[in-house]
C-alpha cells in the first residue's frame, strides 16, 4: 500500500460509519453499478451498531430531473439499503412513472419514519435545480443530523451556499486524468467576489506519498459576500 490506497478506503469507510445518510449524485452511481454506501468493514460497522445506529446508512440520491436516475441500480433493488430520492416537482413527475408504487411519495406522507427498508422519494426545487437548504430542513426532523456528502457536485454546491460544515481532502502523490484536480465540474468555479473559507482541523500522512486532512468551513470570513444563488439571481 505505498501510496495511500487502503488508508483512502479505511477513511471513507470511517466516515460513513459515524453518520446518519451518504448523499450521492445519480451521475456517481450510473457510472458504478455496484456501488453503495455500506460500511465495508467489520470492526467500523460494529461500532456504529453498538451507538444504536442501523448498520447501512440512509442512501440519499439527488437527481436533478430524474432522467439520469438509475431505475435498475443496486441501491434502488437491495431492500437492505434504506433509500431517499430527492429530486424537482419535474423530477418526481418523471421518475414516479418509472418506480412505481413501491416508493413512498414523502411530500404527500402525513407521518414520516425513516426504516432500514425505506424507499421513499420526495421533491425539493423546480427546473433541474435541488433546494439544498430545504433538504437538510427536511432530514432534520427525521433524526439526520450527519450525513456524509460523496458528490462531488453537491459538496460544492453545499459550500457555495454555506452549507457545509467539515471537509476531508485525501491527497496522493499519483495524478491520473487531465481534470483530476477539480472538484464539482458542473458547479461554476468560486471567484474573489464569492468563496467559502476553511481552517485546517488536523492533517495525517500515511507515508510521504499520501496525506489526509480535515477542514473546517468558516463562512464568517466572507461575510459581506454574496452566496452563489444570491449572485446568480438577475
Amino acid at each position: 500500500d505505498p501510496d495511500g490506497a487502503l488508508a483512502d478506503y479505511w477513511i471513507l469507510n470511517m466516515l460513513r460509519s459515524v453518520c446518519d445518510a451518504v448523499l450521492m449524485g445519480d451521475t456517481t452511481i450510473g457510472k458504478e453499478p455496484e456501488l453503495t454506501g455500506r460500511i465495508y468493514d467489520s470492526e467500523l460497522e460494529s461500532a456504529r451498531v453498538d451507538t444504536g445506529k442501523p448498520a447501512v446508512p440512509l442512501h440519499v440520491i439527488a437527481s436533478g430531473n430524474g432522467s439520469g436516475f438509475p431505475i435498475n441500480h443496486m441501491i434502488t433493488k437491495n431492500p437492505d439499503i434504506p433509500l431517499l430520492i430527492v429530486t424537482t416537482e419535474e423530477g418526481k413527475q418523471y421518475l414516479s412513472e418509472k418506480i412505481g408504487s413501491d416508493f413512498i411519495d414523502l411530500n404527500n406522507s402525513k407521518k414520516i419514519s425513516l426504516t432500514e427498508n425505506l424507499k421513499g422519494i420526495v421533491s425539493m426545487g423546480s427546473n433541474g435545480r435541488i433546494n439544498l437548504s430545504e433538504l437538510l430542513t427536511f432530514l432534520k426532523p427525521l433524526g439526520i443530523d450527519t450525513i456524509l456528502i460523496e458528490s462531488p457536485t453537491f459538496l460544492v454546491s453545499l459550500m457555495g451556499e454555506a452549507l457545509l460544515d467539515e471537509l476531508y481532502l485525501n491527497t496522493s502523490s499519483v495524478f491520473i486524468g487531465g481534470k483530476a484536480l477539480s472538484l464539482g465540474q458542473k458547479v461554476e468555479s468560486f471567484t474573489l467576489d464569492r468563496h467559502p473559507h476553511s481552517r485546517v482541523i488536523s492533517i495525517h500522512s500515511h507515508s510521504d506519498y499520501f496525506f489526509y486532512t480535515r477542514y473546517s468551513m468558516e463562512y464568517e470570513k466572507s461575510k459581506g459576500r454574496k452566496t452563489v444563488t444570491e449572485l446568480a439571481q438577475p
